[in-house]
């Protein structure tokens, strides 16, 4: 990680414009896809995550719809629940990322 990281740091300014401006674009095609394909999105400001409502596909909870999603659709989301105390506060909720 470290080499990674001394590498980074001696990157030019240009390339983390570039990098910026490229998920930009990229958040901002796949945010107003979900919209269009009926999610309720809340759009990300500072990560390459975007977490949607996945109440409007009428499944029982973000692990039932990620796995429609995988077997059915042939994508794949981030069931939410695990990252809350209580489990039931993230189940209407699932996460994808555009990078």
């Amino acid at each position: 990680m470290q080499w990674a990281v001394a590498v980074a740091l001696r990157a030019p300014d240009s390339y983390y414009v570039e990098l910026k401006r490229d998920y930009m674009e990229k958040k901002a095609i796949f945010v107003e896809g979900l919209k269009v394909l009926g999610f309720k999105v809340f759009p990300p400001s500072g990560t390459y995550f975007v977490i949607v409502d996945h109440t409007p596909f009428d499944m029982e909870n973000d692990i039932a719809f990620c796995e429609y999603l995988i077997k059915e659709v042939g994508a794949v989301a981030i069931p939410t629940n695990v990252f809350y105390l209580n489990a039931e506060d993230g189940k209407n909720l699932v996460r994808f990322t555009f990078c």
